[in-house]
């Protein structure tokens, strides 16, 4: 009988720490998925960024070139 006890326990102590384990795993890929997030919005924003510093670039050359067209009809 106590072989018994002492079976059932050991085999409660293994899944427990089975149990801590996978949720251990699972917390640290939450971790990185979080990380991920954050990073790929870093990205994002630099992205907008350098999309806003283009189109400004883009006018800025389109006014040059209406300009010196302009000047080359004169």
């Amino acid at each position: 009988m106590r072989e018994d006890e002492e079976r059932s326990h050991r085999m409660m102590l293994e899944q427990r720490l089975v149990l801590e384990n996978e949720f251990e795993r699972k917390r640290q890929a939450e971790k990185e998925l979080l990380r991920n997030i954050e990073q790929l919005k870093l990205q994002e924003r630099a992205l907008l960024q350098q999309r806003s510093r283009n189109e400004l670039l883009d006018r800025e050359i389109a006014m040059r070139k209406m300009k010196d067209d302009d000047m080359n009809r004169r």
